[in-house]
């Protein structure tokens, strides 16, 4: 069965989760990524969701969920990059450096490789042209729904 779907990540709380639990009310079909193992459970009991742990800062993570949206609904229409991280030491502390090196794999260098994932495999193919919201695009997007 194909029906309209959608990829969101960060998805097990606040923006995330509300917006996976919005596009599933509309009738999509959702494959919410986080790295929350296991995904909450009442999160992997909505109908429409498809909650996979995974780290979004790895390739096969992101292949997955694109290959999991497209097996599991048939379409995929729509990514939400949601996910992020912050909060890094000042640059002179233990560990600090490692924190800004998974900071940029997430926040930055994930978008646009997650992004060239989902244009592989033909987002929107079919009735309506795909959409790529990252966070701060989220809110629009939902409303013009």
């Amino acid at each position: 069965m194909t029906r309209p779907a959608a990829v969101v990540t960060g998805a097990a709380a606040a923006i995330g989760r509300a917006v996976a639990e919005l596009f599933a009310e509309r009738g999509y079909g959702v494959v919410a990524v986080d790295l929350a193992e296991p995904p909450p459970a009442d999160l992997a009991r909505t109908p429409g969701i498809v909650p996979p742990a995974g780290d979004v800062a790895e390739e096969a993570v992101k292949e997955a969920a694109v290959r999991l949206t497209l097996d599991r609904f048939g379409s995929l229409g729509t990514v939400v990059l949601n996910a992020g991280i912050g909060g890094t030491p000042p640059l002179e502390a233990p560990g600090a450096v490692e924190r800004f090196d998974r900071m940029v794999a997430v926040n930055l260098r994930g978008p646009g490789r997650r992004r060239d994932r989902a244009d592989r495999v033909g987002v929107g193919a079919g009735r309506r042209p795909g959409r790529l919201g990252l966070q701060r695009d989220v809110t629009r997007h939902i409303r013009h729904r």
